[in-house]
């Protein structure tokens, strides 16, 4: 259902209630102690659930004039009740948010509450890139409570027995092929390993902020045929085969992983302790190591992109309340400890302080946390994390690994499909 009619259904669902409830700026909301109330929503597991709680727990003490309304669950559903409630102006105060939900609820910047600057919300501890990716039109919409990157892990053991150093370009994994046996690879990458490989050519990402398609023709064609020179080159498995091999351990890791035979793996950084859990459960250990670069010496760019945003609706009828509780969550010594890591490792710099001093950051959270923060890294649009958007290159890439289209084919489909989807998308929020 195209954004728009879901929320002209939804306007219509929620007009009798608008009525006799009323619509945003009425006076403020008073439990019947003369209690300051406030709605706070969030979705996810019963970590977070539990995490979350806690730290509201903890804010309602320190702050006992205040009184906190929670609203969570798991993901199924979550997005239908964001647009009935945003159209009958009845969102939460606060409310974790999707990063492409920015582009479609506030496509002008105005969908939300403006944070920049706000009175009572300590944004010190953050990158300016890392606000950056939270701001449409220049209005900071939301506030990234982690962040997401493409990381390179590899399986140093399964080099040093081949007689082999870790390549750090991709040319150096080209002549490491030549020492794995068949059916074993130097890597095993994925469709977003494309799109790193396009971002060290020419050090943008597919998509501009605002959604317009930003390579050519015959660069996005070069990249596909560098996808299939690692896999004539034995660099990497054929897709044939790493489909394969999750169809035969559904849920689980590759037993090729497992054992060796594929020697590195690209996944986001939010995933990547899990696989390290995996490998060490199966007796083997992954490192964190350079993404491979175009040519020795040259600058390694990872893609990224905010996680677990936090944003304060524009029609809080109490959002110095609001404004306060975002504020505790993310920099409160007790907010933090309480929300731990139940949303990924903070990307605010106090929390993570906060976090590592009490212990709770160790290991390959904290490696991870500094792989990201001193690499560079080029964020994805707000619109690569819509399916509709993407699915165009998915079916383009799949078609041309299996041989039925060629790279020619396939980046003229992905240049047309994604960009038509883009206007699609911005079509039905306008």
């Amino acid at each position: 259902m195209k954004f728009k009619k879901m929320l002209t259904i939804c306007g219509v669902m929620v007009a009798c209630t608008a009525l006799l409830v009323g619509c945003g700026n009425g006076s403020k909301d008073q439990s019947k102690d003369g209690k300051t109330t406030i709605r706070i929503s969030w979705w996810g597991g019963d970590d977070r659930h539990e995490a979350t709680l806690a730290a509201i727990k903890a804010f309602e003490k320190a702050n006992p004039d205040i009184k906190v309304k929670s609203e969570y669950s798991g993901w199924d559903g979550v997005e239908q009740k964001m647009a009935t409630q945003i159209t009958g102006r009845t969102e939460p105060d606060v409310m974790q948010v999707n990063y492409d939900w920015l582009a479609q609820y506030s496509p002008d910047g105005t969908g939300f509450a403006d944070l920049t600057g706000i009175d009572g919300l300590d944004l010190s501890g953050y990158e300016e890139t890392t606000l950056e990716s939270g701001k449409i039109n220049g209005k900071l919409n939301a506030v990234p409570f982690s962040e997401n990157a493409r990381v390179w892990a590899v399986n140093k053991k399964a080099f040093e027995d081949r007689g082999l150093e870790v390549p750090t370009t991709w040319e150096g994994y080209v002549k490491a092929a030549d020492k794995f046996e068949e059916g074993a690879f130097p890597a095993r990458i994925d469709t977003y390993a494309l799109w790193t490989y396009l971002q060290q050519e020419t050090g943008k990402s597919v998509l501009a902020e605002d959604g317009t398609f930003q390579y050519d023709k015959e660069t996005l064609k070069k990249g596909f045929e560098w996808y299939k020179e690692m896999i004539d080159k034995g660099v990497i498995p054929t897709i044939q085969e790493t489909k394969e091999q999750a169809d035969a351990n559904p849920g689980a890791p590759s037993k090729k992983l497992l054992d060796g035979q594929y020697a590195t793996l690209t996944t986001w950084s939010a995933q990547i302790s899990g696989e390290y859990k995996n490998m060490a459960d199966a007796g083997q250990e992954l490192s964190l190591a350079t993404f491979p670069t175009l040519s020795e010496g040259s600058e390694q760019v990872i893609i990224n992109k905010p996680s677990m945003l936090f944003a304060v609706s524009k029609n809080s009828k109490n959002q110095e309340a609001a404004v306060k509780l975002l504020d505790f969550l993310l920099n409160d010594p007790e907010g933090v400890k309480a929300m731990s890591l139940a949303r990924g490792v903070p990307a605010n710099q106090k929390a993570f302080d906060i976090l590592d001093k009490d212990g709770q950051i160790s290991g390959i959270d904290k490696d991870v946390y500094e792989y990201v923060k001193n690499t560079k890294g080029i964020t994805f649009s707000k619109y690569t994390e819509m399916s509709k958007v993407m699915q165009p290159y998915n079916d383009a890439f799949d078609e041309f690994s299996y041989g039925k289209i060629t790279a020619d084919e396939a980046a003229q489909r992905t240049m047309d499909g994604m960009t038509e989807a883009v206007e699609q998308v911005k079509s039905t929020i306008e």
